[in-house]
């Protein structure tokens, strides 16, 4: 297709801006040859628009799914398909451990809190009766101050405990609830 078919195409789809389309009408009208072919164009699309439209059978539908959907695959293959498949594993990096089929897991989280200049932190909340004592943090380097603590599945509240008297809830938790006192306390949700 040279270039001159190719704009009278795009003319007769209508793809022109209206800057090319009236270069293209000034370009037919200085040109004899193009005006018969574009007009002989514009004829056969005229007569194509009158033409009967002829909706297909019943049967040619069905032929034509039959040749289109696949057969349906032997027990043979629908097994090797089951053993070959590749799936994807998805694997909870939070060490989980089960110590038997009657007893719930236990799910091992680290509580981690940046406090340079604090002596001591603990931990309290719901998993160890809100006892501060019971749950210490060990300093690492930078001022930060981590624990790893072993919970069953559920929902946990807590606040840390900086140098045994300031309560504060952890900053990084992504959800807090009231306490009932005005304040708000960490929520920790333990999931497998």
């Amino acid at each position: 297709m040279n270039e001159q078919e190719l704009l009278i195409q795009r003319f007769l789809d209508h793809e022109l801006t209206p800057d090319e389309r009236v270069a293209f009408l000034q370009t037919v009208d200085a040109d004899p040859v193009l005006r018969r072919r574009w007009l002989n164009l514009e004829m056969v699309l005229t007569e194509a628009a009158h033409l009967p439209r002829m909706a297909p059978s019943l049967k040619f539908f069905s032929e034509l799914k039959a040749k289109v959907t696949p057969p349906e695959p032997s027990w043979w293959e629908r097994l090797w398909a089951a053993v070959t498949t590749p799936r994807t594993l998805e694997w909870n990096l939070a060490q989980t451990i089960a110590a038997g089929t009657t007893q719930e897991p236990t799910v091992f989280v680290r509580l981690v809190l940046l406090q340079p200049g604090a002596r001591s932190v603990s931990v309290a909340g719901d998993f160890n009766g809100w006892n501060p004592a019971q749950t210490k943090l060990e300093r690492a380097d930078g001022g930060i101050w981590t624990v790893t603590i072993p919970l069953k599945p559920g929902r946990y509240e807590y606040m840390f405990v900086v140098n045994g008297k300031q309560w504060i809830a952890d900053p990084l938790a992504a959800e807090d609830a009231g306490d009932g006192f005005g304040a708000h306390n960490a929520v920790l949700d333990v999931a497998i």
